[in-house]
């Protein structure tokens, strides 16, 4: 039916030799009738099983003779070998095998998509891109695999974001692109990314000291593998890892503010969920050479050496009878004022840091005001060898008076449990000077002397008699 000048292949009419522009269209015709008869007698079903790749099409069919093929390939003995294809292209070969006519629509795979990265990370979802392959590809099917998990979804273009993960989970994504036939796909490209963990919650402080400060936490949702804690202060930044939900921080400065922010972990060491803050400062140093630098019966004064490390301030607690009083000193001395003469109060000094919540801890000290003065203090009897006194008890408290003797040759010092007291083994016709103070109950605070100077009485001998001047004795 055919002469040796054209023949048809794949409904494509070639001419060998000149062909006259005036018979052109007739043959035309005739070549077109002539492919939809091949056609219409074209096998579909070869018994033939080709081996596809992204630019090649190989038919191996042994003890086989393939005659001819469009789109043309390379013949070799025992199969076909059809290259230098399009990737992911649909191709209709016909072919002859012996005498029968042979028609197959074979798709070459698809390329390799390339640059394949994770463009976005969330706790519950990961987002995707990558650039599209050479040659030809219709979709994408993106296979994901975490534990529990082999989920298939198709892209339709050269991204994706994958949802309903698990936070902190490891998940492998595998992206191939896929021909127009939605069944030939070519090699798959891998990435594995672990989503976001979780935010941490219930951050709070177990501890405090003035060198370390104690943490603890609430797991997250989802998974996560460790913790990451920073640590910042002045001069400071520092990362720590908590394989538990508590971490103890330790060789800070007493005193000094600190952030902490606790950040979970996945499994990868490097992705890390949100963050969570606490501001904590470390307890002060205790302060040290805390004395009493002066006393009044109305006020003491206190001073201290600072401690070491930060404090921003001292807390002082004043206790006493019926007294509770919280005062703040500035500086390492204070003067307390409006006590009590003669009372006794202990005092409590703090450092504090400078959220003037966290304190170090106390040194005390306790002391007695001095005890008022006396008043109205007069002789009340006068001898040879005595003189007695009274007075009046100072305001405020005061335990017992200590009453000086001075005179010729005499120093002497007594102790008066009331308000009146009688000097005794004293010599006649002398003058002494008595001074009496009022003494605290700790027997050392004194308050101020008051004085009083009497004679005793004296004596004459006249015939054989002695005349005082109080008294008369043979």
């Amino acid at each position: 039916m055919w002469d040796d000048k054209k023949f048809i292949t794949m409904g494509y009419l070639t001419f060998r030799g000149k062909t006259e522009p005036n018979i052109l269209l007739v043959c035309l015709v005739c070549c077109l009738l002539q492919v939809s008869s091949v056609h219409s007698q074209c096998n579909t079903v070869c018994p033939v099983n080709p081996t596809i790749s992204t630019t090649e099409i190989n038919i191996n069919t042994p003890n086989q003779n393939i005659l001819e093929t469009n789109p043309p390939g390379n013949l070799n003995p025992g199969g076909l070998k059809v290259s230098e294809l399009t990737q992911g292209t649909t191709y209709n070969v016909t072919f002859n095998i012996n005498s029968e006519l042979c028609c197959k629509e074979i798709t070459t795979k698809p390329d390799i998509i390339s640059s394949l990265v994770v463009t976005s990370v969330s706790t519950t979802s990961i987002s995707l891109s990558w650039t599209k392959p050479q040659g030809n590809s219709s979709s994408y099917r993106v296979q994901v695999q975490g534990t529990g998990l082999d989920r298939n979804l198709t892209a339709n273009s050269e991204s994706i974001s994958v949802t309903d993960l698990t936070a902190g989970s490891v998940y492998t994504f595998s992206v191939t692109a896929r021909a127009a036939d939605n069944l030939t796909e070519g090699d798959s490209v891998n990435i594995t990314k672990h989503t976001k963990p979780d935010t941490i919650s219930s951050l709070s402080v177990t501890s405090v000291s003035t060198t370390s400060i104690s943490l603890s936490w609430t797991k997250p949702q989802g998974n996560s593998s460790s913790y990451r804690v920073q640590v910042q202060g002045t001069g400071l930044d520092r990362n720590l890892t908590a394989n538990s939900e508590s971490i103890t921080v330790n060789d800070l400065t007493a005193g000094s503010l600190y952030t902490f922010s606790v950040t979970a972990r996945a499994a990868d060491n490097l992705t890390e969920g949100d963050t969570v803050n606490i501001t904590k400062h470390t307890k002060p140093d205790t302060i040290s050479s805390l004395s009493v630098t002066s006393v009044s019966t109305t006020s003491i004064s206190l001073s201290w050496t600072k401690p070491q490390g930060n404090s921003s301030s001292c807390r002082v607690q004043v206790e006493g009878t019926g007294l509770d009083r919280n005062l703040t000193a500035n500086s390492e001395s204070i003067t307390v004022t409006d006590l009590t003469a003669g009372s006794v109060y202990t005092f409590s000094v703090t450092a504090r840091a400078a959220d003037n919540l966290t304190e170090g801890d106390s040194v005390n000290i306790t002391k007695h005001t001095k005890p008022d003065i006396i008043s109205s203090l007069s002789v009340t009897s006068v001898s040879t060898t005595s003189i007695s006194l009274s007075w009046t008890k100072p305001q405020g408290n005061s335990s017992s008076y200590r009453v000086q003797v001075q005179g010729t040759g005499l120093d002497r010092n007594l102790t008066a449990n009331s308000e009146s007291i009688s000097v005794t083994d004293l010599t006649a016709g002398s003058v002494y000077t008595f001074s009496v103070t009022a003494r605290a109950a700790d027997n050392l605070t004194e308050g101020d002397s008051v004085n009083i100077t009497k004679h005793t009485s004296k004596c004459l001998k006249q015939d054989r008699l002695y005349y005082c001047l109080t008294n008369l004795w043979v």
